[in-house]
């Protein structure tokens, strides 16, 4: 969405002071929606974590989102990197084990 469209939303209270818009009684990230606000973006592949209406639910499952404001985090992986060194190591086999069980698909970097 562009800039002067952003603007002119957030002007008409269609977008909120969290930058939600109220979509299906809850409110959404309007980053998840397409630009007509209509619906979610189309996925951008063939797996269900590719798409925005999953990444939503998902943020909502796991305590990321709240329906009144904006993501907790960027980025889930922040957290995990500031709760690991906060640690010193104690807890980070036990975190790497963690996520190669729970996504066993991730490539290394």
């Amino acid at each position: 969405m562009d800039n002067k469209k952003y603007e002119e939303l957030k002007s008409k209270g269609t977008i909120d002071a969290n930058d939600n818009v109220l979509f299906n009684g809850e409110h959404v990230p309007y980053y998840l929606l397409k630009e007509d606000l209509s619906g979610f973006n189309e996925p951008t592949g063939p797996q269900p974590y590719q798409s925005d209406e999953w990444l939503f639910k998902f943020y909502k499952k796991h305590g990321m989102i709240e329906t009144d404001t904006t993501p907790k985090s960027d980025d889930v992986f922040d957290h995990i990197v500031c709760f690991v060194s906060a640690n010193k190591s104690e807890y980070k086999k036990e975190t790497v084990e963690h996520v190669k069980l729970k996504l066993p698909n991730l490539q290394k970097a």
